[in-house]
């Protein structure tokens, strides 16, 4: 007889009714993974430092990860992680059964809101809403506005590089802030479980003379808001010769 004959005469009733429950999917895989491997892999990536995105923090409460940390490469360091904890307690037999990467990278994508790489709007917001245009409005865009600012932009910026030029105590300059650096940079392992400095740098760029200031500090002197950048600008005028 076979096994399900036998479960539904087991549970039948008084007047011969199977009575029992339908247990389908109830029943614990048998090559789940324990919940105490689980914690071992969430324990690790918590230990990784993690950073909002560049452009987009009020829109996405995702994180990320140094770019060179790849799944991959993360779970290299899960490996040597465990290794180096196996040694510490050689009675623990958990530790010397990881999870395979595959699971690493199910854990990864499914408990984790981070990414390893750069999200799509630290490219730019104005690129992104150029490239979700059809292919009839850029072509109208670029028929209407396009080469007439390009032409505007250019004709502006010759002319006033010709009267600076001309006049000596005339200032053509261009500023940026450059994307978040972080502190320490390498390819030593060790450094992806340390809290990183952020450091800002604020360029202005002088033309034709061609010269550059950086202006440069860290998240414990301040932020990168108006205050910042105005800081920056005006210890850059201080620093322009005066005139007689």
């Amino acid at each position: 007889m076979c096994s399900t004959c036998t479960i539904a005469l087991k549970n039948r009733n008084s007047i011969g009714a199977f009575a029992g429950g339908d247990n389908h999917g109830k029943h614990i895989p048998w090559n789940k993974t324990p919940e105490s491997k689980v914690a071992l892999v969430h324990e690790h990536l918590n230990m990784i430092p993690k950073m909002a995105s560049h452009y987009c923090r009020k829109d996405s409460r995702k994180q990320y990860v140094d770019p060179q940390l790849s799944v991959p490469r993360l779970c290299e360091l899960y490996l040597t992680w465990l290794k180096d904890k196996s040694t510490a307690t050689p009675a623990d037999e958990l530790l010397k059964n990881p999870v395979s990467e595959r699971r690493y990278r199910e854990i990864f994508v499914n408990d984790f809101n981070i990414s390893p790489f750069h999200p799509k709007k630290d490219q730019c917001v104005l690129c992104e809403s150029w490239n979700s245009l059809s292919v009839q409005e850029k072509e109208n865009r670029e028929h209407n506005r396009k080469w007439s600012m390009i032409v505007t932009k250019q004709n502006f910026k010759t002319t006033v590089k010709a009267q600076c030029m001309q006049d000596p105590t005339a200032r053509c300059m261009t500023f940026d802030l450059e994307a978040i650096l972080q502190l320490p940079c390498g390819q030593v392992s060790q450094l992806y479980y340390k809290h990183k400095l952020v450091v800002y740098n604020f360029t202005v760029y002088e033309s034709p003379s061609k010269e550059g200031s950086c202006y440069l500090w860290t998240e414990l002197d301040g932020c990168k808001g108006s205050d910042e950048i105005g800081t920056c600008l005006l210890q850059y005028f201080r620093a322009l010769p005066q005139l007689q």
